[in-house]
């Protein structure tokens, strides 16, 4: 491998490492989510967990729709989200019983 594609690979690997964090960060286990899935009707989830493999779901996110219990994974990169409201707390959280 040339020089050159070592520095860029290292470059997208910092990048899907810095995408995951962000995710982590910006929608916390218990954030409740409105979420355009590849442009469908919009669903309410309720963040459940993180993908760890950032090598190849950087930034991915799980959910369960809170109206069906249905688990879902979104990415914020790819669909439209909007965050409706803050953590809730352990008591009726539904994190628990669905994160990955």
């Amino acid at each position: 491998m040339s020089e050159k594609m070592k520095k860029l690979a290292l470059g997208i690997e910092i990048k899907q490492k810095e995408l995951s964090l962000i995710a982590k960060n910006e929608y916390p286990i218990g954030t409740i989510v409105d979420v355009e899935i590849w442009g469908h009707k919009a669903v309410r989830l309720e963040v459940t967990g993180h993908a760890e493999n950032w090598w190849s779901s950087a930034g991915e996110i799980y959910g369960v729709n809170v109206i069906t219990e249905k688990n879902r994974t979104f990415n914020p990169a790819n669909d439209k989200t909007v965050m409706v409201a803050t953590a809730r707390t352990n008591a009726t959280s539904h994190a628990g019983n669905h994160s990955r």
